[in-house]
């Protein structure tokens, strides 16, 4: 691997860390890139000049970081805070508990005794043309037929509940 491979990996590694850094190292991030490297070296050996294996390590390598943070963001994964999860914990009598919860909070623990684990584990929507995806607030709220500008941020609130 010549030196200008080595040092483009490490830069680009430093320029798109912010987009796994909560679930990834640098240095494993630039090991990865060396990785994509010898991968390109082993399918194409047909590609001899260096600018040539230069793109082809540029393009696998972009594509491996872009395909690490998307992974990430579309992951299945329910929507439940640490403290919904003690609450599940809780060995007090649920129904002496939820009569002095507001409205939403009911109706949020009602949801997820029925089919609420299934809905949550589903992608969030994209926003409007495809742009970003729909908050926690405003998919809770479309999952509990919840008017959003009429109820507070409901990942906070249910937690703040939870955590009383």
């Amino acid at each position: 691997m010549d030196d200008g491979v080595r040092k483009w990996i490490a830069r680009t590694a430093r320029k798109n860390f912010w987009r796994v850094h909560s679930f990834y190292e640098l240095d494993d991030l630039i090991q990865d890139g060396y990785i994509c490297y010898l991968r390109v070296r082993a399918k194409y050996p047909s590609a001899t000049k260096p600018a040539h294996i230069m793109r082809l390590t540029q393009i696998t390598f972009l594509n491996y970081i872009q395909d690490l943070a998307r992974r990430r963001t579309t992951e299945r994964r329910v929507l439940m805070t640490e403290a919904l999860c003690s609450y599940a914990m809780v060995e007090q009598e649920p129904h002496v508990i939820m009569q002095s919860a507001p409205e939403y909070v009911q109706r949020f623990f009602r949801f997820m005794q029925s089919d609420g684990p299934e809905k949550l584990q589903k992608p969030f929507r994209s926003n409007h043309k495809g742009r970003g995806r729909e908050t926690s607030h405003r998919r809770l709220c479309r999952m509990l037929a919840l008017r959003v500008n009429e109820t507070p941020e409901l990942p906070q609130a249910i937690a703040a509940f939870i955590e009383q």
